[in-house]
């Protein structure tokens, strides 16, 4: 077993962000910290915290690492989707699990899109401006979620789009 030091040195050491955050949950969390009291430092869901440490807890760090990877590995698959269908555009690089991009026919197209998607109750996704574009924001990182769960809602966004 680790100890809190070895997760803040884990966390030190770390390039990646969202590994980064993971190591300081298990820090906070072998200092005994509550799992809400450790949501409120970093920001994030209670239910993202209760995942990591029951990750942590049934698997070992490989455990918890390899979750991440996965998301990453599913990340980029999805990401060569959307490069691949000629509708659509990524707008920003793409190191970890979130993936922003946009319908080619412009903002009020993307818009469209967007709002029939999170309407549909299919899947919900979030937007921003980038470089004064509208922009469709799609992120991997949710515990559950799975490959079949991204080709799936990949299929319902390129069936929506062709609806429009």
């Amino acid at each position: 077993m680790h100890t809190a030091d070895d997760f803040k040195q884990l966390a030190k050491q770390t390039s990646n962000g969202q590994l980064r955050t993971r190591y300081l949950a298990l820090y906070h969390f072998k200092n005994g910290e509550t799992r809400t009291q450790i949501a409120t430092y970093l920001g994030v869901a209670r239910g993202s915290v209760n995942t990591w440490v029951s990750n942590y807890l049934a698997h070992g760090l490989e455990g918890l690492q390899s979750f991440i990877r996965e998301h990453m590995d599913n990340t980029q698959k999805l990401k060569s989707w959307i490069e691949s269908d000629p509708r659509f555009e990524i707008v920003a690089p793409v190191p970890l699990t979130l993936i922003c991009f946009r319908h080619v026919g412009g903002d009020k197209k993307t818009e469209a899109l967007l709002n029939e998607i999170n309407q549909s109750g299919h899947a919900h996704l979030t937007h921003t401006k980038l470089n004064d574009q509208y922009i469709i924001r799609f992120s991997v990182g949710q515990p559950t979620t799975t490959l079949e769960h991204l080709k799936k809602t990949w299929a319902f966004i390129q069936e929506t789009a062709g609806e429009l």
